[in-house]
């Protein structure tokens, strides 16, 4: 898992872990979304890839292109 660098300093993603064919992305109230190849496709994928280690422009990109595309979503502790 690796630290988001959030260069807008306004994201509430704060962390992302990059495997293979998936990508996880973790806001601030601890919520995580993983996204796939085989859901949201290769391209979507590979963006969010690219933008998740670019440390910005990644909440976004999500919310316009693969906002309901995740395979998983795990809610914050406690909920």
């Amino acid at each position: 898992m690796e630290h988001y660098l959030n260069k807008s300093g306004t994201s509430p993603i704060t962390r992302f872990k990059i495997e293979a064919q998936k990508v996880t992305v973790w806001y601030n109230d601890d919520t995580s979304y993983t996204y796939s190849y085989a859901r949201a496709g290769q391209p979507i994928v590979d963006r969010i890839k690219e933008l998740a280690i670019a440390g910005e422009g990644l909440a976004t990109y999500i919310s316009r292109q693969a906002k309901f595309l995740y395979d998983h979503k795990i809610d914050k502790p406690g909920t």
